[in-house]
C-alpha cells in the first residue's frame, strides 16, 4: 500500500508539473525540496533527542539508583522501608522511561520523508504527537506520586507548615519548569517544525 501510495503521489505531482509553466514548474520543485529538508531536519532533531534520552538519561538513572542504594545501605538509622520504597519506585519509572524511549526512538527512525508519501509521513507524526501527550500525562502523574512518596520518607510532614509550603512549592516549581523547558524546546519546537513542512508539501501538492 505504501508503494502505491507513494506512486501515486510523485505521478500526481509529475502531472501538475508538465501543465505548468517552467519556471513555475522550478519553483514548485524548490520549494519541495526546501519543505522536505525543513522536515527533515526536524525530525533529526526529535531523533538525537529521543537518543539522548535514552541512552543518557538511561545512565543517568542508573547511576542514582547505585548511588541511593549504596547511601541507603551506609544508614542502618534510615527507615529502610520508605527508603525502598522510593527507590523501586524510582526504578519502576525510570525501567518504564527507558522502554518508552526505545520505543518512541524505533519509531521516528522509522519514517523515512524521502520515500514515504506525504500523508503517511503525516500519519505517522500525527501518532507521534499523541504519543508525546501520553507521556506527558504519565509524567505528570508519575511525579507527583514520587514526589509524595518523598514527602512522606524525609518526613517532611513533620515540619511547620510554612517549612512545608515551601519545599513543597519549590519541588513543584523545579518539576514545572524543568519538564516545560524540556517538552517545549526539545520535543514541541522540532515536531511544529515538522508539522509546518508537512503542511507546506501538502498544500503544493493539492495545488
Amino acid at each position: 500500500m505504501e508503494l502505491d501510495e507513494l506512486k501515486k503521489s510523485w505521478q500526481t505531482l509529475d502531472k501538475k508539473l508538465e501543465s505548468v509553466p517552467v519556471t513555475d514548474t522550478e519553483r514548485l520543485t524548490e520549494l519541495m525540496t526546501d519543505n522536505r529538508l525543513g522536515a527533515n531536519q526536524g525530525l533529526r532533531r526529535l531523533i538525537r533527542t529521543h537518543q539522548w534520552s535514552l541512552y543518557g538519561g538511561g545512565s543517568v538513572i542508573l547511576l542514582m539508583l547505585v548511588a541511593g542504594y549504596l547511601y541507603a545501605r551506609q544508614k542502618p538509622d534510615f527507615p529502610s522501608l520508605r527508603t525502598h520504597l522510593l527507590l523501586d519506585f524510582f526504578a519502576l519509572g525510570g525501567a518504564m522511561a527507558i522502554f518508552w524511549d526505545h520505543y518512541t526512538y524505533r519509531f521516528l527512525r522509522a519514517i523515512r520523508i524521502a520515500e514515504m508519501t506525504v500523508v503517511e509521513v503525516s500519519r505517522r507524526m500525527a501518532s507521534y504527537r499523541r504519543f508525546v501527550y501520553y507521556e506527558l500525562w504519565a509524567l505528570t502523574v508519575w511525579t507527583l506520586m514520587f514526589n509524595a512518596i518523598g514527602y512522606w520518607t524525609y518526613g517532611w510532614y513533620r515540619l511547620p507548615c510554612l517549612a512545608q509550603w515551601i519545599i513543597v512549592g519549590f519541588i513543584l516549581m523545579c518539576d514545572v519548569l524543568f519538564i516545560g523547558w524540556f517538552y517545549h524546546k526539545m520535543i514541541f519546537k522540532p515536531l511544529k517544525q515538522t508539522e509546518h513542512h508537512l503542511k507546506q508539501m501538502e498544500e503544493l501538492c493539492i495545488k
